[in-house]
């Protein structure tokens, strides 16, 4: 997890951790995750009800 935070290849996700290793919980990587999954759902419902 400390290749990903400090690559630089993910900026958005390495912003969501504090710069303590113990600060990747899973429980912030799901909600990480899940908060992206349905953002993705949204814009799928939005553009098959625009057809």
């Amino acid at each position: 997890m400390d290749e990903i935070r400090t690559s630089g290849a993910y900026p958005v996700l390495s912003t969501r951790f504090g710069t303590d290793p113990l600060d990747l919980e899973p429980g912030i990587l799901f909600e990480f995750g899940l908060e992206h999954v349905l953002g993705g759902v949204l814009v799928l419902t939005e553009r098959s009800a625009t057809l």
